[in-house]
């Protein structure tokens, strides 16, 4: 069985993201430690971020929830291939989100585990359609990055979890 490289990536940085906060008692040195005093935590980041996801979705707007990833952004849809960059994740989350018109998202975080600026997120979706009817629901990994002064998803996986 063949394993997608992206799939192999996203592992390897879960794996090591551990491995990137220092140890328990050392102490960034100089510029690195004014940084990581202004940097909010990396769990009340995402969940702001999620939020703000949340809402641009309830509100069908594809920008603002493109706005929320970095510049040079992977998501990887199922069933698809990769999706980079803002203006593309723009156009496809839109396309997404107009084909469930008058949809909701929920999101919940399960798990984030962040250093060095760097976070892994593991969650769940749930999306229910504007007849408040349950639509599909699901699991995520994001991987977020600290940049210009907030946390922004930077690679993106999800599925479902309903038998297709």
């Amino acid at each position: 069985m063949k394993v997608p490289v992206a799939v192999l990536a996203l592992a390897s940085l879960i794996i090591s993201a551990p491995a990137c906060a220092p140890a328990g008692d050392e102490e960034p040195a100089g510029d690195e430690a004014a940084a990581a005093a202004d940097m909010p935590s990396a769990e009340a980041g995402i969940a702001e971020a999620d939020a703000a996801f949340a809402a641009a979705w309830d509100a069908g707007d594809g920008a603002a929830m493109a706005a929320l990833y970095t510049d040079d952004a992977i998501v990887l849809p199922p069933g698809g291939e990769a999706v980079e960059g803002r203006e593309a994740i723009e156009a496809f989350w839109q396309g997404f989100i107009e084909s469930l018109a008058g949809s909701q998202v929920a999101l919940e975080t399960i798990e984030v585990r962040s250093g060095d600026g760097v976070a892994i997120e593991v969650g769940s979706w749930a999306i229910t359609g504007a007849d408040g009817e349950h639509v599909d629901h699901g699991k995520y990994i994001v991987a977020w990055k600290y940049v210009d002064g907030g946390w922004r998803l930077h690679r993106d996986i999800f599925n479902s979890s309903m038998e297709q």
